[in-house]
């Protein structure tokens, strides 16, 4: 009875082949939770599922609804404010906080304090905001990712005791590496440590600009070469005892890199096979990867907001998946179509742009990597002898990265491959892997079709669309249809400026028809300054303070401008105001002006009825008179708002002014980035978040 009851029992677990699609289904349910934009998604998974195996199925429903429970515990249990705890790491103004509570993030502000410190205080959690430009950084996710509680201020801490860590091993190694080179040091510090901060800068910013960096993280190349050189030393070591020294040294490197993700997911894939192979199992790599997948993501819902999983596992996915077409000579070539594929969207959000030469640079790099630059930093690691003898091979690596940078740099922005639309691109990279069938030709020719299906997004804008975009002060977008004209109004802050091109790039935004900079208050003027600056996105025409054509046409789009006749004491009511139309559709961006320069505005200009109006000075009481508002009489106020709101903007009297007329108020703070489709009568708003 016994044995029967156990077949039955077998044939309902899951096989070999089974795993991955589980992966994917968890995967996807995971997403959906966040954006509920993919909800579509769900029932093409189950259907799949269903149509592989009832017992799939069953296995996928299992697994789903121990995440989706996970996920909500999550969602539900309170984050409890901590008394006290110890410093166990100081990065610039940012420490980490250990305590009961959990771990926290404190900025200390003007207080010192040093690792080890016990401290106690009246802390306050940090209000968290998730970014709604595309690319900003988001602390909110970031602490999620990081298993952290949150981010912590207070206005007092008091050092009560001081316990000195125990001298961990990376430290050790870092104190050998430091006192023992002078040449190599940031080659063994990002080998052996995982910390590239000690390379030169301009080193660093051309290897990321290439799309190599990969090469200066530890990862799965680095586990292979591990396993590769300890297999060869113990050759004729007993297989078991074999196992267990290369066991033992990978524990110790993941130790020494902090449990670098790619390294985590590397071990323990050969710890995985290891045993599947020791056990004669069914398994393979796929599921191995698989199985680590769904035990990341079960363990830890959150993990998917650490970049560096993504990108390690999917590209990890789609090698395994496309291993069969990768026994050719053109193998290199198909691995950097795969990898440059899968992690476009992700290298997009992060940088606005991917390098269109990567395809074939990353061939020599990792050939590099593997050939001579790893071997050589793990040879003179034990042996500091030799870091004179070894160094001028990698200054002549650096000086060819250094030019390759300089002359084959070949930058190019794929919009509209974040948020849903990230679904709809590996939609179509699945059918282009499924129908190349591992011929380079095909695979490179069906690639560029469909990245240029992307590129073309932009132009098939048959409406305009103007977005306020939460940059920490004001700056407004207008796309006109067909992207005809772009304008751009304001830039917000310095420290958002890198985000707000990223933002502009992801959507599609190479030129700048029209740039106005209302007046030179920092969060206006700043962004603008760091796009010029940055020069990868045109500008043609830039608009400042004291050269202010009355107006200017784009396409289709006017902009009429009003100035002061005469310069004004404020700086605020010398802004710059721009009135948009396009056809029948009419657009008011008031600048900082207030009370007085409004009362001059309406001197100037007969009574208007626009459709949307920009309220001034994000919305102080000194600014949207009453009079103000029955002169324009706008149906829709928008009010960006800074990130750290220290004059309690808007004004409530300004709200009831306009809640009293009936018009309709879209908030940055509210709302964050939200974009208006423009019809010949309608408006549709999309903001990025919820009130």
């Amino acid at each position: 009875m016994a044995r029967p009851r156990f077949h039955k029992l077998k044939r309902l677990l899951p096989r070999s082949g089974d795993f991955f699609p589980l992966s994917v289904s968890v995967f996807m349910l995971r997403i959906t939770l966040d954006d509920p934009f993919l909800l579509w998604t769900l029932p093409v998974i189950l259907y799949w599922l269903f149509w592989l195996d009832k017992r799939i199925l069953a296995w996928g429903l299992i697994l789903s609804s121990l995440l989706a429970g996970h996920w909500a515990l999550l969602q539900m249990t309170p984050s409890a404010l901590p008394n006290g705890g110890q410093i166990t790491q100081i990065e610039d103004n940012a420490h980490t906080l250990k305590t009961p509570e959990g771990t926290y993030t404190l900025y200390p502000q003007d207080i010192v304090l040093a690792v080890g410190d016990i401290i106690e205080g009246d802390f306050r959690l940090l209000p968290s905001a998730p970014a709604t430009l595309v690319g900003a950084f988001d602390g909110d996710t970031y602490q999620r990712g990081n298993r952290r509680q949150g981010s912590l201020v207070a206005d007092a801490i008091t050092v009560v005791d001081h316990e000195p860590l125990p001298t961990a091993w990376p430290e050790r190694v870092e104190t050998y590496i430091d006192r023992e080179f002078t040449q190599m040091t940031p080659y063994l510090k990002a080998f052996f440590l995982g910390d590239s901060s000690a390379f030169d800068p301009a080193l660093m910013d051309a290897v990321r600009a290439l799309g190599i960096a990969h090469i200066f993280a530890v990862s799965g190349l680095h586990v292979g070469l591990l396993v590769g050189a300890l297999s060869l030393l113990l050759k004729r070591v007993h297989p078991d005892l074999k196992t267990i020294i290369i066991f033992a040294v990978l524990g110790g490197y993941l130790i020494l890199t902090d449990f670098s993700v790619s390294l985590v997911r590397a071990s323990l894939l050969y710890a995985f096979m290891a045993l599947n192979h020791r056990l004669k199992g069914p398994f393979s790599a796929l599921d191995g990867l698989s199985v680590l997948v769904l035990g990341n993501l079960l363990v830890h819902p959150d993990i998917l907001y650490q970049t560096s999983f993504l990108l390690s596992y999917g590209v990890t996915m789609v090698l395994l998946l496309m291993a069969p077409t990768l026994k050719t000579r053109s193998a290199p070539l198909l691995v950097s179509i795969y990898a440059f594929m899968t992690t476009l969207p992700l290298i997009m959000t992060m940088s606005g742009s991917v390098n269109l030469s990567s395809l074939l640079l990353n061939i020599p790099a990792v050939l590099a990597l593997g050939m001579y630059l790893l071997p050589l930093s793990y040879l003179v690691f034990f042996f500091p002898a030799l870091d004179p003898v070894v160094a001028p091979l990698f200054t002549g690596f650096e000086w060819l990265v250094i030019a390759a940078r300089q002359y084959v740099y070949l930058p190019l922005s794929v919009p509209y491959t974040f948020g849903g639309f990230r679904a709809i691109y590996y939609a179509g990279w699945t059918f282009v892997l499924v129908q190349s069938h591992g011929a380079w030709r095909k695979l490179l020719t069906f690639s560029s079709v469909w990245i240029g299906a992307f590129m073309s997004m932009p132009y098939i804008q048959p409406w305009p669309v103007l977005s306020m975009l939460d940059v920490d002060g004001d700056a407004f977008l207008y796309q006109s249809a067909w992207h005809r004209c772009h304008v751009l109004i304001d830039g917000g802050t310095e420290w958002t400026s890198e985000a707000l091109i990223k933002h502009l790039k992801n959507h599609g935004v190479q030129t700048l028809d029209v740039v106005v900079t209302t007046h030179d208050d920092a969060d206006h003027s700043h962004g603008i300054e760091a796009i010029i600056q940055d020069g990868s996105i045109r500008v043609r025409t830039h608009v400042i303070e004291g050269a202010v054509p009355s107006s200017i046409t784009c396409g289709d789009v006017t902009l009429g401008m009003d100035v002061p006749k005469r310069p004004l004491e404020s700086k605020n009511e010398n802004s710059i105001v721009v009135l948009i139309q396009d056809g029948a559709w009419q657009g008011l961006f008031a600048g900082d002006i207030e009370a007085a320069r409004e009362a001059m505005y309406m001197a100037s200009h007969p009574p208007q009825e626009v459709d949307l109006l920009k309220v001034s000075h994000h919305g102080s009481k000194s600014s949207t008179s009453d009079a103000f508002l029955d002169h324009v009489r706008p149906d829709v106020a928008l009010i960006n708002l800074p990130h750290v709101n220290r004059f309690d903007f808007p004004a409530e009297t300004v709200i009831a002014r306009l809640e009293e007329r009936e018009i309709a108020i879209y908030r940055s703070d509210h709302h964050g980035t939200t974009r208006f489709i423009i019809g010949p009568t309608w408006m549709i708003p999309i903001p990025s978040k919820g009130p």
